[in-house]
């Protein structure tokens, strides 16, 4: 036994590899994520170099951390629009990427990383949060790249890794003509935004958080845009049962869920008393409470706590401050077990922003969800979910209070959404191996065959004029320009014939 033990710790030895792990986002529900990425690798064997906010005290073999928190502070002001600025969504979301990923190359740690010209990876893993300033890392240490999208699968980020994607397709089916070109001019105005982003801000912060360690290495800097859309793979922390576009490209994987516990760990002595004992079920409410306090008065708030005091179901309210004079029915917690809440059998509607990991947990323990998106992807998320009729969507306002209550009374008295949450529980729980080992066995893919070139799309480096066709848009506007004059000049010809016959006939 003895001996099997020790050849199969030299059998890891030898598959082992030295992989960089980067999140640069400050916020706790990419830490989750990253974390357990992290843990499958390291069961691997993997030596990690893993950059992230959120390190450890505890010191885990094969596994050195880089250690940003010092440079980047959560900022909610930043991290979450206003509600009346969700049409600025995307350009708000490109903006916060670009500084997110800056501020953790620009650490002193990080460069400290990039400037040792003695230290060599075999594979890096980067978070892609609506930035590709991250990607010159590979060309830097000459290893393929792997890019990790937290959010579900949209246009920027398929186009990470395919230009065969079609940009104006990823919208939902059944649109009239009116909303499908409504649509095509809101993507063409995220295209024109995308290519000035780009070209404006990534490429000056480029040249500022590479140059140096590039020189150094008495290296040019590489092409942007080449580097970028260089990657091997694409891993999406999603499900394709609650993606809205059909098919993705073969170097683009579903790993959502990959973060979930194959067990739910037992509830508090005291939580589950609580929750055993409400015969009309809990409501699990988990709201960004950094959002409440920037755009939401105080009364909203009392408005919310004397609603939750209505209902005849008990509320787990995850909230960061105290609160005082609560109703009976209702109990907040600043760190509640929220695997192991949704898991309970008493556990009838979660209350949330509709963030992927909340969507992806409510879907495996087949609750319905209450959801009140702000950001883009959340918006997108609950799109999904009321397409699969498994919870009602709510628009953040000041009557937010009592529209929660009739979401409340809708999944209540409609027995349906409790069958189609068991039904998105039956599917994503339905798969052919787990979310980890799967994610485990495409990152030894890629390090086997150096960057897995068989997956790739035949030509994914092409510009971003091609890519978004805005060189064909301009050119069809050139056509259209052009002919407009020709028929101006014909219409002037032809009245001036008219007028030299008429002239004759007098």
């Amino acid at each position: 036994m003895l001996k099997l033990a020790i050849l199969l710790y030299f059998v890891r030895l030898c598959n082992s590899s030295k992989i960089l792990v980067v999140f640069p986002v400050p916020e706790k529900r990419h830490g989750i994520l990253s974390d357990s990425l992290v843990k499958a690798l390291l069961e691997e064997g993997h030596e990690l170099t893993y950059v992230t906010k959120f390190p450890q005290k505890t010191k885990v073999h094969n596994l050195k951390y880089v250690d940003i928190s010092s440079n980047i502070e959560y900022d909610s002001e930043d991290y979450w629009p206003k509600p009346e600025n969700t049409a600025n969504n995307s350009l708000h979301m490109e903006n916060l990427g670009l500084k997110y990923a800056q501020r953790a190359l620009l650490h002193p740690n990080m460069q400290e990383l990039m400037m040792n010209t003695t230290c060599s990876f075999d594979l890096i893993i980067a978070e892609w949060f609506y930035s590709g300033l991250l990607a010159p890392l590979s060309p830097l240490y000459e290893c393929p790249l792997i890019w990790y999208s937290s959010t579900d699968v949209s246009w920027k980020s398929i186009g990470l890794v395919s230009s065969e994607v079609n940009t104006f397709s990823l919208y939902n089916p059944g649109l009239t003509i009116i909303e499908r070109i409504h649509n095509i001019w809101t993507q063409l105005n995220r295209i024109v935004l995308n290519y000035y982003h780009i070209s404006s801000k990534e490429l000056p912060a480029y040249e500022k958080s590479f140059r140096d360690a590039f020189n150094n290495r008495e290296r040019e800097l590489p092409n942007y845009e080449t580097v970028v859309h260089n990657s091997s793979l694409l891993f999406i922390n999603s499900h394709a049962y609650l993606d809205q576009i059909s098919g993705l490209p073969t170097n683009a994987k579903y790993i959502g869920g990959h973060h979930m516990e194959e067990v739910a760990q037992p509830l508090p002595k005291n939580l589950k008393k609580i929750m055993d004992e409400c015969k009309d079920g809990v409501i699990y409410v988990d709201l960004e409470t950094r959002l409440f306090s920037q755009h939401l008065q105080e009364f909203i708030m009392q408005e919310l706590i004397e609603a939750f005091g209505q209902i005849k179901q008990t509320v787990i309210w995850k909230y960061d401050e105290i609160l005082v004079n609560l109703p009976k029915n209702l109990y907040t917690m600043k760190k509640p077990p929220q695997q192991s809440i949704l898991s309970h059998a008493n556990t009838v509607a979660l209350v949330s922003h509709a963030d992927m990991v909340s969507i992806i947990e409510a879907a495996h323990y087949g609750v319905p969800v209450i959801g009140i998106p702000v950001m883009e992807d959340q918006i997108a998320n609950m799109d999904s979910v009321i397409e699969k009729k498994w919870g009602v969507k709510i628009d953040f306002n000041n009557k937010l209070s009592w529209k929660i209550l009739d979401a409340i009374d809708i999944i209540e008295s409609d027995k349906s959404f409790l069958a189609k949450a068991a039904a998105a529980q039956s599917i994503l729980r339905y798969r052919l191996t787990s979310p980890r080992k799967e994610f485990q066995h495409w990152i030894q893919m890629i390090i086997n065959t150096r960057g897995a070139p068989h997956l790739r799309s035949s030509n994914p480096t092409v510009s971003t004029l091609e890519k978004y066709n805005i060189d064909i848009i301009l050119l069809l506007i050139m056509l259209l320009w052009f002919f407009s004059k020709v028929i101006k000049v014909f219409k002037v010809h032809f009245n001036n014939n008219s007028d030299d016959l008429d002239k004759k006939d007098l």
